[in-house]
C-alpha cells in the first residue's frame, strides 16, 4: 500500500477517535439525568421487593408461630386425656420408687399426637403400668407402640384373649375359632408375626410349656397339675411325672407371644369368655390328649 495512503487512514482514525470523545463528553452531560432516573428506580424497585419480602417473611413467621401454638394446645389436651385415663388405673399399692423421668418423657413425647379415644387408652395402660411397676417397658417398646396402626392394636388385643395371666399364649394358629369367634383372620396373625408381636409354629407340633417337678420321695409316679390362670378361672393339666421327679411339659399349641408381645400383654384387658376358654380347653385338652379341667375361682351365686 503507498505510504502516503497509510498516513492518510491513521490520521483519519486519529481525528474518528478524537471526535468521538468530543461528542461524548459533549452529550454525557444531557444524559447524566437520566441515569441517574434509572438508577433511582431501579432501587426503589429493589426496595419494594425487599419490603415485599419483609411482609412475605413475616406473614409466614406468623402462620408458624400459629400452627406450633396450635398443636402445642393439642399436644397438651392429648396428653392430659391419657394421664387422666392412667389415673384410674394407678394402684393405691404403687411403689415409692418413681419411674425413670426419662422413660415417661419419652413417652410424652410419643403419645401426644394421638387423639383417637381407644389408641390413648393403650397409652394410658402404658403410662399406669410405668408407675405401677417402673421398668416394665423400654424406650424402645414405647417408640413400637407409636408404630402401631389402630387394626394392629386391635387384633393383638384379640389374640390377647387366649392368653393366660402369665402370659402363655394357648391357641392354635390355623384354628377357624381364631376367624369366627375373634375375627382374626390367617393373613392378620400372619401380620402380627411379621411386626414382631408373636411367633408362629407351623411344622404340625406344638409349642411347650414346662416346669421342674421335685422328687416326691417315692417310688409311685406323682400327678402333677400345671395351672393355668385366667380371669374367674383356672384350667389344670394334669401329668403324669416320674418317682425321680424332673420336668413336665405341656403342650399349648402353635402360637406364642414374641418378647415384645410379652411385655404388651399386660396392657390388654381379658375376658375369659366361656367360648375363649372352651378353645383353650379344646387345644389343651382333645388336640394334645392332655388331661384338663375348668374350675371357677369366684363363681357366680
Amino acid at each position: 500500500m503507498d505510504p502516503n495512503t497509510v498516513t492518510a487512514l491513521a490520521a483519519l482514525i486519529a481525528a474518528s477517535t478524537h471526535g468521538l470523545r468530543e461528542f461524548k463528553a459533549t452529550i454525557e452531560p444531557f444524559f447524566a439525568p437520566l441515569h441517574e432516573v434509572r438508577m433511582a428506580k431501579a432501587k426503589a424497585q429493589s426496595r419494594e421487593v425487599e419490603t415485599a419480602s419483609v411482609i412475605a417473611a413475616d406473614g409466614r413467621l406468623q402462620r408458624a408461630k400459629y400452627q406450633r401454638e396450635r398443636d402445642e394446645v393439642r399436644h397438651q389436651a392429648n396428653l392430659e386425656q391419657i394421664v387422666i385415663k392412667a389415673a384410674r388405673r394407678i394402684s393405691d399399692d404403687a411403689p415409692i420408687a418413681k419411674p425413670d423421668p426419662d422413660v415417661i418423657a419419652h413417652l410424652f413425647d410419643e403419645a401426644k399426637n394421638v387423639g383417637n379415644d381407644e389408641m390413648q387408652e393403650l397409652w394410658a395402660r402404658l403410662l399406669s403400668e410405668e408407675v405401677n411397676r417402673p421398668g416394665s417397658f423400654s424406650k424402645r417398646t414405647i417408640t413400637f407402640v407409636k408404630s402401631m396402626e389402630y387394626f394392629e392394636a386391635k387384633a393383638f388385643a384379640s389374640i390377647c384373649q387366649l392368653s393366660d395371666d402369665d402370659g402363655h399364649l394357648i391357641a392354635q394358629w390355623d384354628s377357624t375359632f381364631l376367624e369366627d369367634t375373634l375375627g382374626i383372620r390367617r393373613e392378620t396373625l400372619e401380620h402380627l408375626e411379621t411386626i414382631g408381636l408373636i411367633h408362629i409354629k407351623r411344622d404340625g407340633g406344638s409349642l411347650v410349656w414346662s416346669s421342674i417337678v421335685p422328687d416326691n420321695r417315692t417310688d409311685a409316679p406323682l400327678h402333677h397339675e400345671s395351672v393355668f390362670s385366667y380371669p374367674g378361672r383356672q384350667l389344670i393339666v394334669k401329668k403324669l411325672v416320674s418317682p425321680g421327679g424332673g420336668r413336665v411339659k405341656v403342650a399349648i399349641g402353635s402360637v406364642a407371644f414374641t418378647k415384645l408381645g410379652h411385655e404388651l400383654f399386660t396392657l390388654v384387658d381379658r375376658q375369659a369368655s366361656d367360648s375363649v376358654i372352651n378353645h383353650v380347653m379344646d387345644v389343651l385338652g382333645r388336640l394334645y390328649g392332655q388331661d384338663v379341667r375348668d374350675e371357677r375361682t369366684n363363681p357366680k351365686g
